[in-house]
């Protein structure tokens, strides 16, 4: 199936995202963003995949939104082009798989709005990353000025989005923004074995685990511990669970089936 602006592609078990308008620097318009929703849905039907990968084709992750679609928006369409972008972000956020942000160069704007959605920031040490919605005039749209906040801290992400400035990869991984910092030529090779590694754990753990590590932190300690505590008894009714406990006991290497 093709997906506007986007290319896919199946590694073993991970799968790997291309942002693919090179031309525009991979700048985001409304087909892509409605495709990536759609890539996102489709991925998380298939069983053998483990662990994603998102990354641009050329020399940008995502130089952001497509300012020429964007100076055409009212209040209306700017409203709904905005809960277009959380449905992106949030489908990046909430899939049921891990990814990873292979930033590879500009990850601006959107760009680093999708990156902030991802589980994992990797970045080539020549990314750039900011937040320059403030030299337009406007606001971060897809969630920007609420994940980059929680991520970096407050005063962090209101310097970035007040300033507009560009930060290097070295300044995002000092502030916690990026996870690590490759070299261009590495920055795949290093996100695919990151990938590979999540990949041969045991998927249901890993889903289970992201959902409570992410539905909990938004909830006081007690509730997040109950919560916890009810995701650690129903972990205990799957196959992985059994077959990995067992395996331990065995001594021989655990086989999961994601069920």
């Amino acid at each position: 199936m093709e997906y506007h602006g986007l290319i896919f592609e199946k590694q073993d078990k991970v799968g790997v995202i291309y942002l693919n308008r090179p031309e525009k620097l991979n700048a985001i318009d409304t087909p892509t963003q409605e495709a990536l929703v759609q890539l996102i849905a489709d991925i998380e039907k298939d069983p053998e995949l483990r662990c994603i990968i998102l990354t641009g084709v050329g020399r940008a992750f995502c130089a952001g939104g497509d300012i020429g679609e964007e100076s055409e928006k009212t209040v209306l369409s700017g409203y709904d082009f905005s809960v277009l972008g959380h449905a992106m972000t949030n489908a990046l956020a909430n899939c049921r798989l891990p990814i990873i942000a292979a930033i590879n160069g500009y990850a601006l704007g959107g760009g680093l709005e999708y990156a902030l959605a991802c589980d994992f920031r990797y970045a080539a040490s020549t990314a750039k990353i900011g937040a320059p919605e403030s030299n337009l005039g406007v606001i971060p749209g897809a969630g920007g000025t609420q994940r980059l906040s929680r991520l970096v801290g407050v005063t962090k992400a209101k310097e970035m989005i007040y300033t507009g400035r560009k930060y290097t990869a070295e300044q995002c991984l000092a502030i916690g923004l990026v996870d690590k910092v490759c070299e261009p030529e590495k920055l795949m090779e290093e996100a695919m074995a990151f990938a590979q590694e999540i990949a041969e754990r045991a998927p249901i753990s890993i889903r289970i685990a992201k959902f409570a590590i992410d539905k909990g932190i938004n909830l006081d300690l007690p509730s997040s511990l109950d919560l916890e505590a009810t995701l650690y008894g129903l972990i205990h009714s799957t196959y992985d669970a059994k077959e990995g406990l067992n395996a331990f006991l065995e001594k021989r290497p655990a086989k999961f089936e994601g069920r």
